[in-house]
């Protein structure tokens, strides 16, 4: 189960494998396939982090309090392994149609864009599926408040890119740098 091993995961050992998987890594990418290393999108390189902190939420919350007894309205307790099964295959069928939802709706991108939304997208939704129920259910107040305002910052980021056009970053790019993004290799 997803919960026995993030359970024995230090905390800084994921930080550090999210953030160079979700944002540390763009940059590289981007130079070793268009010749400039950037990520214009805030959502990209802030509001990942911001989803990863959630997920570090998340984590520090199982390994201080562990999994949650759920009781229902009877007073009866449910098994959290039926709940957390259910959800997990929810998250993880959310993730894998993101994927197909994005590249319909922002068409043609780069390789970097194509790994970003078919791998960093869908493990950040299913993390984030695993995380929530825990801060839901066994986080505090303030654990909750500081998930639901990184929510808010990283949706908000993603608002801002899509109205200022910074989510076709290569569009973008062409459109406000057109000198740079004629010498980037395509």
């Amino acid at each position: 189960m997803i919960y026995d091993l993030l359970a024995q995961v230090p905390i800084w050992l994921a930080a550090f494998v999210l953030v160079i998987l979700c944002v540390g890594v763009l940059h590289p990418m981007r130079e070793a396939n268009e010749g400039f290393p950037y990520n214009i999108s805030y959502a990209s390189e802030v509001g990942d982090i911001c989803l990863i902190t959630i997920v570090l939420i998340g984590l520090t919350v199982l390994q201080q309090r562990g999994l949650p007894t759920i009781t229902l309205q009877n007073g009866a307790s449910a098994d959290w392994g039926n709940f957390a099964r259910w959800w997990g295959w929810l998250s993880l069928a959310l993730a894998i149609l993101w994927p197909t939802c994005i590249r319909v709706l922002q068409g043609k991108g780069t390789w970097t864009d194509f790994y970003h939304n078919i791998f960093i997208v869908p493990l950040l939704f299913f993390l984030l599926g695993v995380a929530g129920p825990l801060i839901w259910f066994v986080g505090s107040g303030q654990e909750f408040i500081w998930a639901c305002l990184l929510l808010y910052a990283w949706a908000g980021l993603l608002l801002y890119d899509n109205f200022t056009g910074r989510l076709q970053q290569t569009l973008w790019l062409e459109k406000n740098f057109p000198g740079l993004a004629k010498d980037m290799k395509r």
